[in-house]
């Protein structure tokens, strides 16, 4: 009965974040309203930030706007459809809201006391004034977060520790080492009973299967045996370390695991449940895997994949799948660049330029083995040579030089190839990804439109200050 109320609970709590409703009455930031939910220009912004968003131009705004609306309205009808009470969802939340409380909390005692507001606020003013101008302070704070961490990470890592020693010596934490070590000795000696017989047999069921509940570990108001040690183990059975025998490895898992529920305890009675961090992460995370389940039920699960499928859309695109045109290049690279120019008129009318190449070339070509020889190469190899190989003739010494990393080059063109059919085969796997993608947005897009048949949804521009006539969106 309390895992159902459990279960009941989370859903009930996802279902009342999934969306704000605002009636009839819009709120004055919302972006987006399908029916009578609301989404604001709070959420729009996380997804599509103020700084990024204002330098598009009008049509990229409308289709980056379109975009969100249209997600919006998949996750709404993912709602609707209940996806928020499927078990695999619900167990995730738990399990985030778990993770996410402890770490704010982490967070709020031990990193927000090294790095403030105010040194992240000193560091943006730092910034060159040109950047700042693009940047908002707010837009850029993660960053800034993320990079004051990095070269504080001996403190921090410091902090932490000194934290959670602080927080064993106050909740009185303590192995206890005699019935720990008993329950490890029947372990390994269980476990090498099933590896000499060649038995499988997993940790959590060889320590099911030992005929004790002993205390393993105490605080100043809880115990911990046996059975609460191995049911945490097991809810991680894939993570559990082949040297879980060993006392060292079990201690530490098992203090950890300790630590992680008084930690937890402290950051519910420290309501960071209700602190707008955790609420936006959940409500993020919340709605990324509703809709990517949402997207695989309605999308990629009722997609037909075969091998005649894959040929016939391979056939459709030839276009798509043709080899990129080479070029036979030899190269002669100088650093040099007065010394390059010299031997540019010599290499014009040299008679066997690819001898008088080997004898010049700064540069060691590993790939064919042989000095001053690049092979065949596409428009994209070796910077601007191949680019610029495509261009010249056959059996042709190009008249310039070719900035080229460090120094300059000078080439000779003998054969190319031009563009041909790929074999189906050689690029199957690339057509398998083109096949699923182009799919899933033409099944995506019936999807969209039939939703808006069965919904009201309307883009409120203005809140975005954009003027957008209907004929612009479709």
């Amino acid at each position: 009965m309390n895992r159902r109320f459990s279960a009941l609970a989370i859903s009930l709590m996802v279902f009342l974040m999934s969306t704000e409703s605002c009636g009839w009455i819009v709120n004055p930031t919302t972006v987006v309203r399908i029916n009578t939910q609301c989404v604001t220009k709070e959420t729009f912004d996380r997804i599509v930030p103020p700084s990024e968003f204002s330098l598009l131009s009008k049509q990229q705004k409308i289709d980056r706007v379109v975009s969100f609306s249209n997600s919006e309205l998949l996750y709404y009808d993912a709602i609707k459809k209940h996806l928020d009470r499927d078990a695999s969802i619900v167990r995730r939340i738990k399990d985030f809201t778990q993770e996410n409380m402890v770490q704010i909390y982490l967070n709020h005692m031990v990193l927000d006391s090294i790095i403030t507001e105010q040194s992240l606020r000193d560091a943006y003013e730092r910034l060159p004034l040109e950047y700042r101008q693009y940047h908002t302070f707010s837009s850029v704070k993660n960053e800034l977060k993320e990079n004051a961490i990095k070269y504080s990470r001996p403190q921090i890592q410091q902090a932490y520790l000194n934290f959670l020693e602080e927080l064993k010596f106050q909740n009185e934490l303590l192995i206890n080492e005699k019935n720990l070590n008993q329950l490890l000795s029947s372990f390994t000696d269980s476990l090498k009973y099933y590896q000499s017989i060649n038995k499988p047999a997993t940790y959590v069921g060889i320590f099911n299967s030992i005929q004790t509940n002993s205390i393993v570990a105490t605080t100043k108001s809880k115990s911990f045996d046996k059975n609460w040690y191995v049911e945490k183990l097991s809810s991680n059975a894939e993570k559990i370390p082949p040297n879980i025998g060993s006392f060292e490895t079990a201690s530490y898992i098992l203090e950890t695991i300790i630590l992680g529920e008084i930690i937890s305890d402290n950051a519910r009675a420290s309501k960071i449940d209700r602190d707008k961090e955790f609420v936006t992460a959940l409500h993020d995370f919340k709605h990324r895997i509703i809709l990517n389940l949402y997207r695989n039920r309605e999308i990629e699960s009722r997609i037909a994949l075969s091998n005649d499928s894959l040929l016939a859309f391979y056939n459709k695109y030839p276009s798509q799948y043709l080899s990129a045109p080479t070029a036979e290049v030899w190269e002669i690279f100088i650093k040099d660049k007065a010394k390059a120019e010299r031997l540019l008129d010599l290499a014009m009318s040299a008679k066997d330029f690819p001898s008088f190449a080997a004898k010049h070339t700064e540069r060691l070509t590993f790939a064919t083995n042989q000095k001053a020889y690049l092979g065949f190469i596409n428009r994209d190899q070796y910077a601007g040579i191949g680019k610029k190989a495509q261009t010249v003739p056959e059996n042709t010494v190009f008249n310039e030089l070719i900035p080229s990393g460090l120094g300059y080059s000078i080439i000779r063109i003998g054969k190319k190839n031009l563009t041909e059919p790929q074999p189906f085969d050689a690029v199957k796997g690339r057509v398998q990804n083109d096949f699923l993608a182009d799919t899933k947005a033409r099944m995506e897009k019936a999807i969209i439109k039939k939703l808006k048949r069965k919904y009201t949804v309307k883009i409120y521009w203005k809140v975005l200050g954009m003027d957008v006539k209907n004929k612009e969106v479709e």
